[in-house]
C-alpha cells in the first residue's frame, strides 16, 4: 500500500510533502477538533485588525498592527493543522483581510460611483500587509484590485456570522451535517441504518455529494521538498554512489562475475534491510482546507467508519464496535482517560440501580403483607406498586436521590 502525501504549496520556497497522517489521522481527531473550535475567536481578532483602518483618512493606524496580524494568524493555525504548513494560514488571512476591507471601502463612498484608482487601493491594502504586497508578484495585486471593483456586498451575506471566514464556516457547518447523517452511531433514529444506507439517505435529502478532482502523481521513495530532505544536499555517500554509476559498465546484471559491491553499496544494502513497508509514495495535490474535508470524509466512507459521541465529555471519537461508549481522550479538568472515569462511572450506576430495585422489592414484600393483614386493600396496594416503579425510574434516573426515593417507600 502506497505511502500518501498531500503536496501544498510553499510558494518559492517549493512544494510541502506533508504525511497523511499529520493531518488527516486514523483517529480523524483533527476533524473533531476543527468541529469543536470556537469560531469566535477568529472573528473577535479579524474585528480588532481592522479597527486600526480610518476610513476617513484610509490610512492604517501600524502601531500594533503587527501583533494583530500575529494574533489572527497564530488562531488560525489552531483552527486545522492544514493551516500550520506553507502559506495556508497567511492566504486565508489575506483573503479576508481584502473581503474586510472591500466591505469598509464601499461602504464609505469608494464603492460602483467612485472606485479607488489602483495605486491607491494597494497602498491601502499595503497598509494592513506590506509583507504579503512585496512577496506577491503583479498578477496577485492584479487579482486583488479586480476583486475590489467586482465587489458587490449582499445583504444576506454581510449579515451573516463570520463572513471573514465564511468558506471555513461553510465547511464546518457542513462536515457536521455529514457526520451527524452518515457516521454518528449515537443517534437512535439512525442506528439501524449501515452507514452505506445513511450515506444514500444524505445524498437524497441534500444533494450536496462532494465530487473531487484530485491531482495525483506517484514517486519512488519519499518525496523531497521543502520539509523533506534537501535536494541538493551532496553528502561524501553521495560522491561514492556517482562514482559506482561512472563504472556501471563493471556490473553485468546478467552475469555472475560481477566485480565486488563498494563499501558504500554494501551498507546501503544493510540499511535497505530495515524497510518493511511499500517505497511507493502517492501525492495528492491539495488547494484549500475545503477540499482535504472532502477527501477525508469519503476516505471514511469507503473505510466504513463509525463514530459515537463520548458519554462522558460529549466529543466524537472513531467506535470500533457499537459497544464503545467512551473516548480515550481526556475531559477538561479531568486527570484520568473517559474510558476510565465512564466505566467507573458506570459500574457505579449498575451498582445503584442494583441498590434502588433491591429497596423496591423489599418495600413491595412488606405492602404485599400488609394485604393479609387487612392493612391495605389490593386496589390500594395496585397504586402504591405502579407509582413505585415510576419511582424507582426516578430514582435510577437522578431525577430524585436514593434517600428521597427510600423516604416514599417507607410511606
Amino acid at each position: 500500500m502506497a505511502n500518501v502525501y498531500y503536496k501544498i504549496d510553499c510558494g518559492a520556497d517549493g512544494p510541502a510533502y506533508i504525511a497523511e497522517e499529520k493531518l488527516t489521522p486514523a483517529t480523524h481527531e483533527a476533524l473533531f477538533s476543527f468541529l469543536r473550535f470556537d469560531f469566535g475567536l477568529l472573528d473577535n481578532a479579524m474585528s480588532e485588525l481592522l479597527e486600526i483602518l480610518d476610513v476617513g483618512t484610509l490610512n492604517a493606524d501600524t502601531a500594533d498592527k503587527k501583533d494583530k496580524l500575529k494574533k489572527v494568524y497564530n488562531i488560525l493555525k489552531d483552527v486545522h493543522p492544514y493551516y500550520r504548513y506553507g502559506f495556508n494560514a497567511e492566504a486565508e488571512m489575506n483573503a479576508a483581510i481584502q473581503i474586510n476591507l472591500n466591505f469598509l471601502l464601499y461602504n464609505n463612498g469608494h464603492g460602483r460611483e467612485q472606485l479607488l484608482l489602483k495605486e491607491k487601493y494597494l497602498e491601502i491594502l499595503a497598509g494592513f500587509l506590506p509583507h504579503a504586497i512585496k512577496r506577491y508578484d503583479g498578477e496577485y495585486l492584479d487579482e486583488c484590485y479586480e476583486r475590489y471593483v467586482e465587489f458587490k456586498p449582499l445583504d444576506e451575506i454581510i449579515e451573516g456570522t463570520g463572513y471573514s471566514f465564511k468558506k471555513i464556516f461553510d465547511a464546518k457547518d457542513r462536515v457536521r451535517r455529514m457526520l451527524f447523517w452518515i457516521f454518528d452511531f449515537s443517534v437512535p433514529e439512525l442506528s439501524h441504518l449501515t452507514v452505506y444506507q445513511r450515506a444514500h439517505l444524505y445524498d437524497s435529502i441534500f444533494n450536496d455529494s462532494a465530487d473531487i478532482e484530485l491531482k495525483k502523481s506517484y514517486s519512488f521513495g519519499l518525496p523531497e521538498g521543502r520539509y523533506g530532505r534537501a535536494i541538493f544536499a551532496f553528502s561524501d555517500e553521495d560522491d561514492q554512489i556517482a562514482v559506482f554509476h561512472m563504472h556501471n559498465n563493471d556490473y553485468r546484471f546478467d552475469s555472475e562475475n560481477n566485480a565486488p559491491f563498494p563499501e558504500v553499496v554494501n551498507d546501503l544494502i544493510s540499511e535497505a534491510l530495515q524497510v518493511t513497508s511499500s517505497p511507493v509514495s502517492e501525492l495528492c495535490e491539495i488547494n484549500d482546507l475545503e477540499e482535504l474535508l472532502n477527501i477525508e470524509l469519503i476516505n471514511m466512507l469507503d473505510q466504513n467508519i463509525i463514530i459515537k459521541r463520548c458519554k462522558y465529555c460529549g466529543n466524537y471519537f472513531v467506535a470500533e464496535n457499537m459497544k464503545n461508549e467512551y473516548c480515550n481522550g481526556y475531559a477538561p479538568n479531568e486527570k484520568r482517560p473517559c474510558t476510565e472515569i465512564g466505566s467507573a462511572r458506570a459500574y457505579q450506576n449498575k451498582v445503584k440501580k442494583d441498590e434502588i430495585y433491591t429497596l423496591f422489592q423489599r418495600a413491595y414484600k412488606t405492602h404485599f403483607a400488609r394485604i393479609k393483614k387487612g392493612k391495605m386493600t389490593p386496589a390500594a396496594f395496585n397504586i402504591w406498586s405502579i407509582e413505585g416503579k415510576q419511582k424507582m425510574a426516578d430514582a435510577r434516573e437522578g431525577k430524585i436521590t436514593t434517600d428521597e426515593y427510600l423516604a416514599w417507600l417507607k410511606v
